[in-house]
């Protein structure tokens, strides 16, 4: 996070990332700390960090301004900033401002959810050199991961009627299940994503409480795929893997030395509490924790590729709590 207090009006700015200050991305967030020093348009500016130091919490320390206005450095609306660097804030994490330790705190959503982000993402591609082969817009349920698409599809087309979770696939038309009656047509991937995740907001979309009310008409049975990937993404894939024999789980071992932040070495946990996390965030998701023992089931089961980070971060709420 950074913390950025203009010099005229004294409103301040923080922006959060979860990286540790020696990695690569945390040295350049570091580096536009110093730009933004340099513009002169700011009193304060400083980096603080969720799983490593300076913490979140110092910016009331560390600053002065009577305003801080909170901008978190992720990509997306994710547990992270939902959650986690709210309650570091010691903020509800709502979009109106709050005082707290006689400071006025505005928290900001996350810098990737600008549009701009998209036209840097297609600038950035450009600059590898590739040719581009431009083609007329295949329409908002276009250019979703294709992977498992062909195996999905070929299913529903024998099937006629699929459930995958808590949705229901046929060739005209997705629902939730359990609808008693038609629910309001969505027209786009964004209106669905936004119905399904934000209100309110649901930090593990395969999480057994998707929300009902909605359908999507399909133009073609090919449609599925791009609906089923809108509600679980990478589902399909996984699925898909499972069919012909080829998924592929990652221990939980191989995910927690990979991290670097307040996650890494969570497998060494007991095994009796990591247990109780897989029973007490895995009973309400509609995959099963294939990566945490390789259960005997129908090959139609929905498969979990790795610990989520939800697990991730529920698991590392009780190695606080017993360390």
């Amino acid at each position: 996070m950074r913390a950025c207090a203009t010099r005229s009006t004294g409103s301040g700015c923080s922006r959060t990332r979860r990286q540790q200050p020696s990695s690569g991305t945390a040295r350049r967030a570091i580096a536009t700390v110093a730009r933004l020093r340099a513009l002169g348009w700011l009193r304060e500016v400083v980096a603080v960090y969720l799983d490593d130091e300076p913490a979140i919490a110092s910016v009331y320390h560390n600053t002065s301004s009577p305003n801080i206005i909170a901008l978190p450095y992720f990509l997306a609306e994710g547990s992270h900033v939902t959650g986690d660097v709210p309650r570091a804030l010691g903020i509800s994490g709502g979009r109106a401002a709050e005082s707290v330790n006689g400071r006025k705190v505005t928290y900001c959503e996350p810098v990737g959810a600008d549009e701009l982000i998209c036209q840097v993402i297609l600038e950035l591609a450009r600059e590898t050199g590739l040719a581009f082969n431009c083609r007329e817009h295949g329409g908002d349920w276009s250019a979703f991961p294709a992977a498992g698409k062909n195996t999905l599809i070929g299913a529903l087309k024998r099937e006629g009627i699929m459930r995958f979770g808590q949705v229901m696939l046929s060739a005209d038309q997705a629902w939730r299940s359990g609808d008693s009656a038609p629910g309001r047509a969505m027209s786009t991937p964004g209106e669905l994503r936004a119905h399904l995740r934000d209100t309110p907001f649901r930090p593990l979309p395969t999480s057994a409480d998707l929300p009902g009310g909605w359908r999507v008409d399909l133009a073609a049975p090919e449609q599925a795929h791009a609906v089923l990937e809108t509600v679980y993404p990478g589902l399909a894939a996984d699925w898909a893997a499972r069919q012909s024999g080829q998924f592929a789980t990652e221990s939980l071992q191989t995910v927690s030395q990979r991290q670097v932040g307040m996650f890494k070495d969570i497998h060494l946990l007991p095994r009796s509490l990591l247990k109780q996390t897989v029973e007490q965030v895995c009973a309400g998701c509609v995959c099963q924790p294939t990566w945490w023992q390789a259960r005997k089931s129908a090959s139609a089961a929905l498969p979990c590729r790795s610990a989520c980070n939800l697990w991730l971060s529920k698991a590392q709420k009780i190695r606080e709590a017993v360390a």
